[in-house]
């Protein structure tokens, strides 16, 4: 019986987000007819075990060909060789420090002044995220200072996948470190995120919602990318995905 509920509240409250959301249009990134390119100063936030690790660089693109310098934590780099093939990218960067040197390869996926993949060093494989310099949307954090790390802060428009098709879901998001707080706005009202956490461009938050006396537990799951953000809400009875930008001041 208490499952049946359950499925019950969390099929009512999919269906109560597919109705308000019905009058309002969607919202995602166009896509760009242009072809991709590398150019241009970059900011990088490398995930290293040690903490995010900030790349900052020009990347030069010659038709299929890279190379440029980077700066890195460890030393300048040069990208010695490199290649694109659509919108998907390798290039390898010579890093020197302290009369040292080690090459790090570099594999990604360029998505217009944004890009993300992984990086192999003689250390491990690591993610990376960055975004292009000048492109204020990429590199402005909602509060309006400018950081090389992604943040979570800020108004953010959701579209949730659900089998009555794509619904919206409003969150407000507050930073402090890793700490993470805010809203989420349903047809219930505004739900509290009172533990959510954000490290490495990823974060998770629990949120409950009540309904007809009794409550549902979700679990929002996603990364950070500039100015979007992609990932899952979970619970008892299933797994929503979503994605959503963040909202201009």
């Amino acid at each position: 019986m208490m499952k049946t509920i359950k499925f019950l509240l969390v099929a009512l409250f999919v269906t109560a987000l597919a109705t308000i959301s019905s009058a309002q249009s969607s919202s995602g990134p166009k896509s760009d007819d242009k072809k991709p390119t590398l150019n241009g100063d970059w900011e990088i936030t490398v995930a290293a075990p040690t903490g995010a690790m900030p790349v900052t660089g020009t990347i030069k693109q010659d038709g299929q060909n890279l190379s440029g310098k980077l700066t890195t934590p460890l030393g300048p780099g040069e990208i010695t060789s490199g290649s694109v093939t659509g919108n998907q990218f390798k290039f390898v960067v010579a890093v020197r420090g302290q009369g040292n040197r080690f090459d790090a390869t570099m594999n990604g996926t360029l998505d217009g002044n944004n890009m993300k993949g992984s990086v192999d060093t003689p250390q491990g494989t690591f993610d990376f995220m960055g975004s292009r310099k000048g492109n204020a949307s990429a590199t402005t954090t909602a509060s309006g200072s400018s950081s090389s790390s992604p943040m979570a802060a800020g108004n953010w428009v959701l579209t949730v996948t659900t089998p009555n098709g794509d619904v919206q879901v409003n969150l407000s998001l507050k930073q402090d470190g890793e700490n993470v707080t805010g809203t989420v706005s349903s047809q219930f009202g505004q739900s509290d995120i009172t533990n959510g956490k954000f490290s490495g461009g990823k974060f998770t938050f629990p949120v409950t919602i009540s309904a007809n006396g009794d409550s549902v537990a979700l679990t929002f799951n996603g990364v950070i990318e500039g100015d979007t953000m992609k990932g899952s809400i979970e619970s008892s009875m299933g797994s929503f995905d979503f994605t959503g930008t963040r909202q201009k001041q």
